[in-house]
């Protein structure tokens, strides 16, 4: 988060408890929203756990560290400082020149903004054949495979299973997307579709409960995978976190309440008419890598969906909570 703003408020005798501008709402959970005319709650009650403010601890470069990712990841030469013109900047990079005139180039980075490790290989996943119209692209993970070879990324960046986000019933919390190609097959006329890249996400398991809340990749390592199984691109936004404060716990008829004042906000602009609330829980959100983020502060994300003219949409809120 780029000049983060941060207010310090002041309890009694308590800690200074820092608190998010209005700057910073708005980067994290949007604008916010009017006043909610009909809310309906079919989320169930509240899970109690704890409202932890976390202060980020400002990156530390370690050149040893950047080498030896490097290493592990196949790319060769030695730490330079990125490009100013970078939005990751400034930090520090290892670029390997493809030594034929293909514009790709394998590099590994380092962000001293956020934190945030870079690899980018030096392959494109546009594997098609031209006379015979049909794509070249073979054994790109499936989302098994996907997975475990990115768990095995883990110790390359100090992380283990424990660093990462599991469910309450205990399951790691993890995605599986692909990016395809749409094309007709001249054999048979019909269209289909390719898997390009598999990619797979992980999150930053928050200490005190509560889930990452990721915006752009923040609190997030993810992977992707083209053919033959290999890794075309890594990036881990994965901060130091230090507890430094709480919120006060809301329950469910005072999140209602907020909710009903319009204090809630959202990166949607939703009408407000007729809200039903499904799920409510506590999340972390965590800006991408290309941001400066100072401290992590809980929210209460409510979702669901609203009816207006004659349309359902789904809906997502968050709401802060008040300072303890």
């Amino acid at each position: 988060m780029v000049g983060v703003a941060v207010r310090l408020i002041t309890c009694g005798h308590a800690a200074l408890v820092p608190r998010p501008g209005k700057d910073d709402l708005r980067r994290l959970v949007g604008d916010q929203i009017g006043d909610v005319k009909v809310l309906n709650w079919a989320a169930g009650d509240l899970e109690a756990t704890n409202l932890v403010i976390y202060k980020i601890e400002a990156p530390k470069y370690n050149r040893e560290q950047l080498l030896t990712l490097a290493k592990n990841l196949g790319v060769t030469g030695e730490p330079e400082r990125m490009p100013s013109s970078f939005s990751s900047a400034p930090g520090y990079w290892i670029k390997e020149a493809n030594p034929t005139n293909r514009p790709w180039f394998k590099a590994v980075s380092f962000s001293e903004k956020s934190g945030s490790y870079v690899f980018a290989g030096d392959e494109d996943d546009h594997r098609w054949d031209l006379k015979n119209h049909r794509p070249l692209v073979r054994g790109v993970p499936t989302a098994d495979e996907a997975l475990a070879k990115t768990l095995q990324l883990l110790p390359m960046f100090n992380l283990t299973t424990n660093d990462l986000e599991h469910t309450a019933k205990g399951k790691l919390r993890w995605r599986y997307t692909t990016d395809g190609t749409t094309y007709t097959d001249k054999t048979d006329g019909k269209k289909k579709r390719f898997i390009r890249r598999s990619n797979v996400m992980l999150w930053q398991r928050m200490p005190g409960g509560g889930s990452t809340f990721s915006i752009g990749g923040g609190g997030m390592l993810e992977a992707s995978y083209i053919s033959d199984g290999k890794l075309a691109q890594v990036e881990c936004v994965f901060r130091k976190l230090r507890p430094v404060g709480t919120a006060k716990l809301m329950n469910r008829n005072q999140i209602i309440q907020a909710l009903k004042r319009g204090d809630a906000r959202s990166f949607q602009m939703p009408s407000c008419q007729n809200l039903t609330i499904t799920n409510c829980s506590l999340v972390y959100p965590q800006l991408s890598g290309d941001h400066k983020q100072s401290f992590v502060w809980p929210f209460y994300a409510a979702s669901g969906f609203e009816i207006g003219d004659g349309e359902t949409n789904y809906v997502a809120f968050y709401l802060l909570p008040p300072s303890d």
